[in-house]
C-alpha cells in the first residue's frame, strides 16, 4: 500500500500555481507598456498634470506674456527695463521661442543701470531717451511673437527661425538708433564720446556698463583690423552696431 504526503502535494501545487500566475502577471504588465509605449511615447508629467505630447512643452505653463508687455511699456528705467526684458526671454524660451534678442537687451539694460556716468551729459541722455523708445517698439515685437511665434517682415513674410529672427529685430533697433542720431543736434559728441569709452574698456580691459556686449565689441574691431590694423569699432556706424547687436543675441539664443 502506498502512501501519498498530502502536505508536499499541496506545496507543490501552490507552487506551481503561484508559478503560472506570476508568468501571466509580467505578461499582461510587458503587454501594457508595451502598448502603453507605442501609443503615448511622448507622454510626461509637468507640474503635476499629464500631457500626451511633449514634443514642445505644453504653452498653457508658461505665464501670460501680457503683463510682461505691460511691464516693459512701463519701465522709466534701466533697472526695470533689463528685468523686464529678462522675464520676456524666459516666456520666449518657455514656449520654444529661442531667440537671444531680448536676453541680449536685458544684459545691456542691465549694465546701464548699474552705471551710466562714466558717459557725457549728452550721451547719457540719448542713451536713456533712445532706450526708453526702444522697450516700446520691441514690446510691440514682443507681443507679437509671444501671440504668433513668428515674426511679420514688410513684404508680407514671415520669419520662424530663431537666428533670422534676431537679425531682423537687432536692425529694427539699430535703424531706429541711426535715425535718432541722424536727428539730433549733439550726434556728433555723442558718437565721440561713446567711441572714446568703449576704446577705453577694449584697450585696458576695464569693467563698467559695456561689460555686457564688451566682447562682441571687441570681436567687431578684431575683425575690422584685420583689414586695417589702425580701425577701432564706430558706434556712428550702424553696420558695427548691427554686428555687435547679432554676436550678443547669439550668446542667449537657445
Amino acid at each position: 500500500m502506498k502512501y501519498v504526503n498530502l502536505g508536499s502535494l499541496s506545496f507543490i501545487k501552490a507552487r506551481n500555481i503561484i508559478s503560472t500566475l506570476t508568468l501571466m502577471i509580467g505578461f499582461l504588465f510587458l503587454f501594457a507598456a508595451t502598448s502603453f509605449g507605442q501609443q503615448n511615447s511622448n507622454r510626461c508629467v509637468i507640474r503635476g498634470q499629464i500631457y500626451d505630447n511633449c514634443t514642445q512643452p505644453p504653452k498653457n505653463i508658461c505665464a501670460a506674456g501680457g503683463p510682461l508687455i505691460i511691464r516693459l511699456t512701463a519701465a522709466g528705467s534701466y533697472w526695470e527695463r533689463w528685468q523686464s526684458y529678462s522675464s520676456i526671454n524666459d516666456n520666449l524660451h518657455c514656449r520654444g521661442i529661442g531667440v537671444g534678442f531680448f536676453g541680449a537687451a536685458s544684459a545691456v539694460t542691465r549694465g546701464f543701470s548699474v552705471d551710466l556716468t562714466e558717459f557725457g551729459k549728452n550721451s547719457q541722455k540719448f542713451l536713456d531717451d533712445t532706450s526708453k523708445a526702444l522697450a516700446l517698439m520691441n514690446a510691440s515685437l514682443a507681443t507679437e511673437l509671444i501671440n504668433t511665434s513668428k515674426l511679420k517682415l514688410s513684404n508680407g513674410g514671415y520669419l520662424t527661425n530663431p537666428a533670422d529672427i534676431d537679425k531682423e529685430l537687432v536692425r529694427r533697433e539699430q535703424q531706429y538708433v541711426e535715425n535718432a542720431l541722424k536727428t539730433n543736434w549733439y550726434s556728433a559728441d555723442i558718437i565721440r564720446n561713446i567711441n572714446s569709452r568703449t576704446k577705453w574698456h577694449l584697450d585696458y580691459n576695464i569693467v563698467g556698463p559695456m561689460i555686457s556686449n564688451i566682447s562682441a565689441i571687441s570681436a567687431v574691431r578684431f575683425q575690422k583690423r584685420r583689414n586695417n590694423p589702425g580701425a577701432e569699432f564706430d558706434y556712428g556706424n550702424i553696420n558695427d552696431r548691427i554686428a555687435v547687436g547679432i554676436l550678443t543675441s547669439s550668446q542667449y539664443r537657445k
